[in-house]
């Protein structure tokens, strides 16, 4: 016997389960298939429709400011702001943890041969041979030409300035020169100002055209600008020529504030007065020859003893060799 939810489900050895044929209902077709498809768009929009609330206005949520008590601490810290405060300390932290560790995990009769090559130079490990790469009086030159080099850019600015200084003193209303005409009597001096007022009078900048009137804004700012390029590097060549004059030879001093007549912002030096030979006194000095030095008393009897011992030696050696050979 088959129990009935079995028999229902057609779950039986040996027999399959029967599938009812269903009626396949025939899609509408012309203007009513278009209009059923138009509605189940339109409800299938509404439903998915919780962008609604987007289009109604919201509250804006303004950030809470520093309240009046504390506003001599300036602005209030958002979150952002503890974010990226809280990363840079703890990387900080990081670092100054990992050369603990290194430090503390050192060999203490670790040596290597950069521990003695080398030096700091501003902060930063050079090697000897490095360090002093360049003598004195290389860097000299190399000051030297760099300054040159300035007075040049200073000399070129310069003159640019010249040319458009000129070009826009063409351009403005009243001439930078006047000239002035006699006449005999009044009905002259009447025609000499109604010939000027006709032929040196130019239009007014507003009236000029409009791309007149750019070009001429634009030529006034890169005027401005070569002005404040010209100080910038004549202040330059002024720090270059003091480095020049502090490395050269001769005893100097840096001035207290007290000692300054007129208080600057920069530092004065002090150089010691030292008197410089006229041209009789060089004139007049004896010159050595370099093929026939000579030399005071005591040098030359120095030089005598020093050769004699030395002859003396010299014999008294070979005869150690001479002896110690026999031997």
């Amino acid at each position: 016997k088959v129990h009935g939810s079995l028999a229902r489900a057609g779950k039986v050895r040996g027999q399959t389960p029967k599938v009812a044929k269903q009626d396949k209902k025939k899609k509408p077709r012309g203007r009513a298939h278009k209009r059923m498809q138009y509605n189940r768009r339109f409800v299938t929009a509404v439903l998915n429709m919780s962008s609604l609330r987007n289009a109604i206005p919201r509250k804006a949520h303004k950030e809470r400011a520093q309240p009046h008590s504390r506003k001599r601490f300036g602005i209030l810290e958002k979150h952002k702001d503890y974010v990226v405060r809280a990363k840079a300390y703890h990387k900080k932290e990081a670092a100054i943890q990992k050369l603990k560790e290194k430090a503390a995990f050192r060999n203490p009769d670790e040596f290597y041969f950069k521990m003695i090559n080398t030096k700091t130079v501003n902060g930063v490990h050079k090697l000897e041979s490095e360090a002093n790469k360049y003598m004195p009086e290389e860097l000299m030159l190399m000051k030297t030409q760099d300054s040159g080099y300035i007075m040049q850019k200073v000399q070129t600015e310069k003159k640019k300035i010249e040319k458009l200084t000129a070009t826009l003193h063409s351009l403005s209303d009243q001439p930078s020169n006047r000239h002035v005409y006699y006449a005999e009597d009044r009905e002259e001096a009447k025609e000499i100002n109604l010939q000027n007022s006709r032929v040196g009078k130019l239009p007014a900048f507003e009236d000029m055209p409009m791309h007149i009137r750019k070009e001429t804004a634009s030529s006034y700012r890169e005027l401005e600008a070569r002005k404040t390029r010209v100080a910038e590097l004549e202040k330059l060549y002024m720090d270059m020529a003091m480095q020049k004059e502090l490395q050269k030879k001769g005893k100097k001093r840096k001035l207290r504030e007290d000692e300054i007549v007129t208080p600057t912002s920069k530092p004065v030096f002090k150089w010691r007065p030292e008197r410089k030979r006229t041209e009789h006194e060089q004139s007049s000095r004896p010159r050595l020859s370099h093929s026939e030095p000579q030399h005071s008393n005591t040098q030359q009897q120095t030089r005598q003893l020093f050769l004699t011992l030395y002859g003396a030696i010299i014999p008294f050696k070979r005869g150690l060799r001479h002896i110690n050979s026999r031997l």
